[in-house]
């Protein structure tokens, strides 16, 4: 013959078991939430030990504070009016593109080369602002108000800011000039145009002429003949 539990002493006991098993369960161990949303007030209420996975997007609308390394695989936009404020060094070894205006207000040391390339330049300013980059002519160098220190493939000239006045040096010569005059120094000799002028010089009566230009090649030579 079965016995039956008519007064419901199993319930009781299975009741019992439930509510223990509750008391020790932990609920949160594997939970979703679809459409909703779980909220958690007060200081260090989300306790993280280990790693998580967000694979949406994380907003967050306070600061973001933490202490060690961050990692971070991918590009990092950084949008708004505000301002990036890194405290301490800063490594970076991959190119830095910098799009915007950049101030330097610390010693700087550069020690790699530094290039300017077309349309760049470097301004030193002050009374007479000095400019080294591509100057007015199409060649790299310096300038000035003054004039302009600029070197080519086989020279390096000085000129002014007029251009009337140049001082060159070539792979084969040396020229000073201004306008149609100048002075041209070559492995064969000294050659100048435009009027010779010599000022000061000591002159006498006693001695023969002794100076002679040839008509043909414009040499300048010391004659040892007597004629007058």
């Amino acid at each position: 013959m079965v016995r039956r539990d008519i007064l419901g002493r199993g319930a009781a006991k299975d009741l019992g078991l439930r509510v223990k098993h509750s008391a020790v369960a932990t609920p949160l161990a594997s939970t979703s939430v679809s459409n909703g949303r779980t909220r958690f007030i007060g200081l260090e209420s989300l306790i993280v030990i280990g790693s998580q996975l967000v694979s949406g997007l994380l907003s967050i609308s306070g600061s973001l504070e933490g202490v060690g390394a961050i990692i971070w695989r991918g590009s990092i936009k950084v949008l708004g009016l505000g301002t990036l404020d890194v405290g301490g060094p800063a490594t970076f070894s991959a190119t830095l593109d910098v799009t915007a205006e950049t101030r330097l207000r610390g010693a700087t040391t550069l020690e790699n080369d530094l290039n300017v390339t077309a349309g760049g330049k470097i301004l030193v300013a002050g009374s007479s602002p000095v400019t080294v980059g591509v100057t007015g002519n199409g060649f790299p160098g310096i300038e000035t108000s003054a004039g302009r220190l600029t070197g080519g493939s086989n020279q390096l000239a000085m000129t002014n800011a007029a251009g009337s006045a140049a001082v060159a040096v070539q792979s084969d010569r040396a020229l000073v000039a201004y306008g149609t005059n100048g002075t041209q120094v070559l492995p064969t000799g000294t050659y100048r145009t435009g009027p010779q002028f010599i000022q000061n010089i000591a002159q006498t009566t006693s001695k023969a002429p002794n100076v002679y230009i040839d008509p043909v090649t414009g040499q300048l030579m010391r004659s040892t003949g007597t004629a007058v």
